[in-house]
């Protein structure tokens, strides 16, 4: 079995790639300084792979309008149709990696009136959730959902929290947390880092990809996260790598994250099996 992973080279790709080869399959690597609007047609089927995943982006997370010039634009939309256009003929599966932030950011508490606890106030959000994304990488990201949902063997999977084994890189909200915690001893939190996630291990979600192509899903959007079991604050995540880490307080405001439904993903007889404080746990004794 063969993969092309656009984007191969990034953080998450490049993990991605790590676990499709200890599951004996081959992934095929395009990435930088090569861009997804230069890849053509031939080389796709060349390569002849059994599907095509696409982890290539650019997050602009300051601008809050699209802009057809833009670099972020250029990658995640016309990007993504380019690559659609090469591979339809071929009729080669699709998977478009996607994003929380396609969501927006507001109150997913139950009840906004009453002071937030813990995880069960907050509802959990479908594949239907209206998406109001506030920045032109959520808006760029939702554009190309749109595209991929317009191709016949397209899926998109919608990521929340996902997470690798290389916590060191600085790269991804827990990257950032573990790092900040095993190494300057000091973070900065939001409400005390009261919000919670259900953050993904890379490999799960390597997994769930395969799970997508073996059965055929296409046309679909869906939610990818860790589940209840990986139900976790920011606080601790921080404090179980470091219990003597400092939280600085940061703002106070309605922000206490989102956690995701997965029952589609689970609907395909896939579950997520990393459990992020055993991981967690590891990552504080090396």
């Amino acid at each position: 079995m063969k993969v092309l992973v656009i984007g191969g080279g990034g953080n998450l790709g490049k993990e991605y790639c790590k676990y499709l080869k200890l599951r004996d399959i081959f992934p095929v690597v395009f990435d930088l300084p090569q861009d997804i609007n230069s890849i053509q047609a031939k080389e796709i089927v060349d390569l002849s792979p059994d599907f095509v995943i696409n982890f290539s982006m650019i997050a602009d997370l300051t601008s809050k309008y699209l802009s057809g010039a833009s670099k972020d634009y250029q990658v995640n939309v016309k990007g993504i149709e380019n690559l659609i256009n090469k591979i339809s003929d071929a009729k080669i599966p699709l998977i478009q990696i996607s994003t929380r932030e396609v969501i927006g950011l507001r109150d997913f508490r139950r009840d906004q009136k009453k002071p937030f606890v813990d995880s069960n106030d907050l509802r959990k959000i479908s594949e239907d959730e209206p998406c109001l994304p506030l920045h032109s990488y959520g808006k760029t990201k939702l554009v190309a959902e749109y595209l991929c949902q317009g191709y016949d063997r397209g899926t998109v999977v919608r990521l929340n929290t996902p997470f690798t084994d290389d916590w060191k890189s600085g790269k991804g909200l827990i990257s950032v947390l573990v790092k900040k915690s095993c190494e300057d001893g000091k973070v900065r939190l939001d409400n005390l880092g009261q919000a919670v996630r259900d953050p993904l291990h890379v490999s799960d979600l390597t997994d769930l990809t395969l799970k997508i192509y073996e059965q055929g899903v296409y046309q679909e959007v869906i939610n990818a996260a860790g589940d209840d079991k990986n139900i976790i604050s920011l606080r601790e995540i921080c404090t179980t790598v470091n219990p003597s880490v400092v939280i600085d307080a940061g703002t106070n405001n309605s922000d206490y994250g989102f956690l995701m439904d997965i029952r589609k993903a689970v609907d395909l007889g896939w579950e997520p099996q990393v459990d992020i404080r055993t991981w967690l746990q590891r990552v504080k004794k090396d």
